[in-house]
């Protein structure tokens, strides 16, 4: 078995790279099925997480798929590995060794933070902001351009990053948010879910979720409101609808 623990800096190119060595030798062949997460973070003596980020990356390559409640599977080779890192032209508080894993990782941890502290000094015009963008969105699920519907979704993020009046804090948001946007992997992912209007749906009432918090000025329910958010965001990566 190739698979084993070295030395390394990243851990989930190093996870990438072990399974498409795998694949070319062919110890997994087309149709073969991977071991488990935690038996594939053993062998190589990383966390579950880089596994998942490494799974994720290589499933939207097309290389590997999951079948919910059966496995991960060999699906194809040859990948092309540039959807891995930010594209080019990407905000100066990055740098290049930044990548869309750790964007995602920084969104989870700050937008939820701002949010509630936009929460906590929020004014009407400020709450009428996002309960707008809001409703932009919902007229946005029902348009063939999945395009317009991901502006919108943008729009009304920025809004609750404006509730903060903290300009270091919205930029801090927006910078994030055009790392993942400009991506190669933001583009996929929203080619293969933004396409289909009951997934255009769901994540409608995520965040409607994240909007009856503002209203009810309630911090617990908002943070919890965005960890259902995040939790929709996982399941793109594990290739769930």
């Amino acid at each position: 078995m190739p698979l084993q623990k070295r030395e390394f800096q990243n851990k989930r190119q190093y996870v990438i790279s072990q399974i498409l060595e795998s694949i070319r030798i062919g110890e997994f062949k087309t149709g073969d099925r991977l071991p488990p997460e935690n038996k594939l973070a053993d062998m190589m003596g990383v966390s579950r997480p880089s596994v998942r980020e490494a799974l994720s990356a290589l499933r939207l390559l097309g290389i590997i798929d999951t079948k919910d409640g059966y496995g991960t599977y060999v699906k194809a080779s040859t990948p092309n590995l540039d959807i891995f890192s930010p594209s080019e032209g990407m905000p100066a508080i990055f740098d290049s060794n930044s990548s869309i894993f750790e964007m995602l990782e920084a969104r989870r941890v700050i937008e939820p933070a701002v949010a509630c502290f936009g929460l906590s000094i929020i004014s009407e015009e400020g709450f009428k902001k996002i309960e707008t963008a809001y409703q932009k969105m919902a007229e946005a699920a029902n348009d063939p351009d999945y395009e317009i519907y991901h502006q919108e979704n943008l729009s009304f993020h920025r809004a609750i990053a404006a509730a903060s009046n903290n300009v270091v804090m919205l930029n801090i948001i927006e910078s994030i948010n055009i790392v993942f946007v400009k991506s190669e992997m933001g583009a996929e992912l929203r080619r293969r879910y933004l396409t289909d209007e009951k997934y255009r749906w769901r994540s409608l009432e995520t965040h409607h979720l994240i909007l009856e918090s503002f209203r009810q000025r309630d911090p617990a329910q908002l943070r919890e409101s965005f960890a259902k958010h995040f939790e929709q965001v996982d399941r793109q990566l594990l290739g769930v609808r």
